[in-house]
């Protein structure tokens, strides 16, 4: 699993999937190598397999940390409600948040979130996300940066 997600931040997309793959034959009820691989689906260009992960990561642990919430909310495409959560509600979320708004049609709940991310990532950077960003396909990352773009947030 921990191979997986290295490989994935690499961009080695088949040699990350492979270990993935791996990790949940040997143990297919690892809940966090499934939500792991559900983050992977997602990077890949695959949402609806990384719900259907995501679901499974639920039900082999019915009471997760915070983090499965938040990448679930990434799963489900930038899902408003889950990423409102409480167990969520946090930096990354915020930032996930403003773009869901803003696609949305949400302005002023938008200006709220945006305000609150940049407040605890005052030097955060559209630039500087693609820098790290781990996406598959360049249309996935545009998707991004365009909501980032309409959420306010600097270039």
């Amino acid at each position: 699993m921990a191979l997986g997600w290295v490989l994935t931040y690499e961009s080695r997309w088949d040699d990350a999937e492979l270990q993935y793959v791996s990790a949940l034959r040997h143990n297919p009820n690892d809940a966090d190598a499934t939500m792991f691989y559900a983050d992977f689906l997602v990077i890949s260009g695959k949402p609806q397999d990384a719900v259907e992960a995501a679901a499974k990561a639920f039900r082999l642990n019915p009471r997760p940390p915070s983090w499965y919430y938040w990448l679930l909310g990434f799963a489900h495409g930038l899902a408003v409600a889950t990423l409102r959560r409480e167990e969520t509600y946090r930096t990354a979320s915020r930032r996930m948040l403003a773009v869901a708004l803003a696609l949305l049609g949400r302005i002023s709940e938008v200006q709220v979130e945006a305000k609150l991310f940049l407040a605890t990532s005052p030097r955060w950077r559209i630039s500087s996300w693609l820098e790290i960003a781990a996406c598959k396909n360049p249309k996935d990352a545009q998707v991004w940066i365009d909501g980032f773009r309409l959420a306010g947030l600097p270039e």
